[in-house]
């Protein structure tokens, strides 16, 4: 019961309906030391299905590669690895935030502020309605010489009929495999509407534009070759 009419909500590591779904809650707080090395993709499921289930906006409150300890968590995740990867991979999928690391005295001791900063960039540089665009679900088509790469990348974010705004990820990468491998030669597509498109590529690890360029749709889909990448790259795109 709030007087003043902030935002409500708990938290817990189950989900219960009868909590979650009572109108007194605004929001739905999740809490999670399960994902292990699939962070990348267990957030971004379970944030869109949490968010399908219970109709309300969602935010991961709580991660951590261990549960057990700070000194644990840090042996498992030295860099911090798993609050940059969620920070786009929380957000992308629908979530009111990125995920938020539990242990800050890790944070502030070994400077992880840094690992935000990349995520905070990008969606500076996106048009402010993507928090009203379509979830980017399987609109998409990723395209590879090797089965291999296509069945471990993944597109997650935003699109409507003038924008993509979109996080590439190989599913391998994690804080437990921090070099998966270099991917080249990769291509996406999307479907759009005949025009002329602005691409600009965004290095995910170093937060900045590395390379911009025009595209033409054809035929209803633009067509990218995407940049090569290890780990992650993402993508904003824009009709000109």
């Amino acid at each position: 019961i709030d007087p003043y009419n902030h935002l409500v909500s708990t938290s817990s590591v189950q989900f219960f309906d009868e909590v979650y779904s009572a109108k007194s809650l605004d929001f739905v707080s999740i809490h999670s030391y399960i994902w292990g090395a699939q962070y990348a993709v267990n957030a971004a499921d379970v944030t869109a299905q949490v968010q399908e289930r219970f109709q309300k906006p969602v935010i991961i409150g709580e991660i951590g590669a261990s549960s057990v300890s700070e000194d644990y968590n840090l042996m498992a995740d030295p860099t911090g690895a798993v609050m940059r990867q969620t920070a786009f991979t929380a957000p992308m999928s629908g979530s009111a935030g990125g995920g938020m690391l539990w242990w800050w005295q890790q944070i502030n001791n070994n400077d992880f502020y840094g690992n935000v900063t990349p995520a905070i960039n990008y969606f500076g540089l996106l048009d402010k309605r993507f928090i009203t665009m379509k979830n980017i679900g399987n609109d998409y088509k990723f395209t590879h010489s090797s089965a291999t790469v296509v069945n471990n990348c993944r597109v997650l974010g935003f699109i409507d009929n003038t924008s993509v705004y979109a996080y590439l990820f190989d599913t391998r990468y994690s804080y437990a495999n921090l070099t998966p491998g270099n991917i080249s030669g990769a291509t996406l597509t999307f479907k759009m509407g005949e025009d002329s498109y602005s691409v600009k590529v965004f290095d995910t690890k170093a937060g900045s534009v590395i390379r911009e360029y025009t595209l033409e749709s054809k035929n209803g889909e633009l067509t990218l070759t995407a940049d090569d990448f290890s780990g992650d790259i993402a993508f904003i795109i824009d009709k000109k």
